[in-house]
Formats: C-alpha cells, sequence, structure tokens
C-alpha cells in the first residue's frame, strides 16, 4: 500500500529557501517590505500567509514557479502557474514560414532590377 508523505509546513519551506538564498530573516524582510518580525512568524508557524505575501517572498527569493506552486500548495491554497509535459504541444517549437513567401518580402534582399550600369 503506498502511502503519501505529509506535506512539509509552509513555515519550515520558507525557511529552508529563505536559507538556501543565503538571506537573513531581516535582509528577506526588507527586500518584501515587511517585518522581521512577521517573516520569524510566518517561518514558526505563528501566522499564516496570505497568497500574495508567498508569492512576494517567493518572488524576492527567486523561487522557480514550479517550486511557488509547492509553496501554495503547502499553505493551503490552490497552484497558480501551469505545468506541461516537455512532450506537450504547446512546448513544440512554432513551425518556421515556407522560404518562398519570406524572399518575397524581403526588405533587405535587393531587387533584380537594380544594378550598376556601365
Amino acid at each position: 500500500m503506498l502511502t503519501a508523505t505529509p506535506p512539509q509546513p509552509i513555515g519550515d519551506l520558507l525557511r529552508t529557501w529563505r536559507q538556501r538564498r543565503r538571506l537573513s530573516q531581516l535582509d528577506l524582510a526588507n527586500e518584501a517590505e515587511v517585518s522581521a518580525r512577521h517573516v520569524s512568524f510566518l517561518e514558526t508557524g505563528k501566522a499564516r500567509p496570505s497568497r500574495e505575501m508567498l508569492l512576494r517572498l517567493a518572488a524576492r527569493m527567486d523561487v522557480p514557479l514550479r517550486e511557488q506552486n509547492t509553496l501554495l500548495l503547502a499553505a493551503g491554497f490552490a497552484p497558480v502557474f501551469q505545468e506541461r509535459d516537455l512532450d506537450d504541444a504547446a512546448m513544440r517549437p512554432p513551425e518556421r514560414p515556407s522560404t518562398s513567401s519570406s524572399t518575397a518580402t524581403n526588405p533587405i534582399r535587393p531587387s533584380p532590377s537594380t544594378g550598376t550600369g556601365s
């Protein structure tokens, strides 16, 4: 029987990302324009972050979008950023236009009628 691992508390995740970025609570608080006390309360679980606060802190710590979704889920919010598989149609490169139509309108290519007269 498979058992799911319980999600890590949001405070622990925030602390982990802050430490990965080598920021103090005061540095992060200044970047996010909140008090260091509030950051401390979020990390210890004395306060619950809003969706906006989580996204603000994550942005200041340059947390990847996929990991921002993890933070949101740990705090009880729905993910914001869409994830796609690499083989998804939206991930394919755009098709190139045919060369015959692009050469007719290429402004850089000189027209055949211009030339140097002798």
